[in-house]
């Protein structure tokens, strides 16, 4: 619903009120904030099973135990790849304006496929918590089905970027050494689309099922390797090992 919102006020400040990237930024805003109303609003009257009222909101151990074990992986892992971010731009930056360029519009054409993959491992842990306590047979069944779902989708995304990936970079710029420095990118990148989302998969799993240590661990373990490789690419392979350190960590 936020995407939607997001997406219609953003239309609405770049073409029709020209603000710029501060209309961009303020339509995000109100745009989660209207998504934020309306969820309230379905919770508090429309919703046959859930509700929001101020006498549930109680920090209880039990209640703070099971939010922290969420969480926390989330967060370790936000952490991790900001600092990732960070990082990585500073590298792209020694080998110039373009590198840096190419790299923001691969990001964001992959964005597409990465998006639709993360949105089917998230979308799946709320069925895993339940088969979890109710069927777990149908728990097994749901991350085998996850699993191939990500497989399929992974190699026709992946066909589609590697007969296409210099016209789809080409929509964005007409620069012929974005083009090819993007096209790069895009392709390198794109296999550890798989990998990572496999990954986010059985985080999810393991949050969903209580074990709030064991995806801690893996967040941990993951965040920790990103940013050594980095480095360790970098300083052996330049320009290449920068961009080929997101496979390797992944």
């Amino acid at each position: 619903m936020n995407v939607f919102y997001i997406i219609v006020l953003d239309a609405l400040a770049i073409f029709v009120l020209h603000w710029g990237v501060i209309g961009v930024a303020t339509a995000t805003v109100v745009a989660n904030l209207i998504a934020s109303a309306f969820y309230t609003y379905h919770l508090g009257f429309k919703s046959t099973f859930l509700s929001v009222s101020l006498k549930w909101f109680k920090a209880s151990q039990e209640i703070m135990s099971n939010v922290f074990k969420i969480g926390v992986p989330v967060f370790v892992m936000s952490v991790f790849l900001g600092a990732m971010s960070l990082i990585l731009n500073y590298f792209l930056i020694q080998y110039g304006d373009a590198s840096v360029a190419a790299y923001g519009i691969s990001s964001r054409l992959l964005q597409f496929p990465e998006f639709v993959m993360m949105g089917l491992c998230e979308g799946v842990v709320p069925l895993i918590a339940f088969s979890f306590t109710a069927n777990k047979l149908r728990m097994k069944q749901t991350i085998r089905f996850t699993v191939k779902a990500i497989v399929l989708m992974a190699v026709v995304f992946g066909v589609v970027i590697y007969l296409v990936a210099d016209h789809l970079i080409g929509w964005l710029t007409n620069d012929p050494q974005l083009i090819v420095m993007g096209s790069y990118i895009l392709h390198v990148t794109f296999l550890s689309l798989f990998i990572t989302r496999i990954t986010t998969l059985f985080t999810g799993g393991f949050q969903a099922t209580g074990q709030g240590t064991a995806a801690f661990i893996m967040s941990v373990i993951q965040g920790m390797t990103l940013i050594p490789v980095l480095f360790i690419a970098n300083a052996m392979s330049g320009f290449h090992g920068v961009v080929w350190s997101l496979v390797i960590a992944a």
